[in-house]
């Protein structure tokens, strides 16, 4: 992984050998360095209009418990929506 892939999203359990996969796509509230300012607060870039809110704990959690690997965006759901 490049450090520009480990940007955009973070894999968990990489060498897990479940044959299932979690994918959490509002996971993270990062915006790409490119465009560093979309006009929202910062302030604001921590509620819910950015992300979703405790979608990437429940995401490790369960991928944790089932065993298998998951994907968690990191960018703002208003970047990449």
């Amino acid at each position: 992984m490049t450090a520009d892939e480990a940007a955009i999203y973070e894999l968990t359990a990489p060498n897990a050998t479940r044959a299932l996969l979690l994918v959490c796509d509002h996971a993270g509230c990062a915006v790409p360095p490119e465009q560093p300012d979309l006009g929202v607060s910062p302030q604001d870039m921590r509620r819910h209009i950015a992300y979703d809110l405790g979608a990437a704990a429940l995401t490790r959690s369960l991928a944790a418990h089932w065993g298998c690997r998951a994907i968690l965006g990191r960018y703002t759901r208003l970047w990449v929506d």
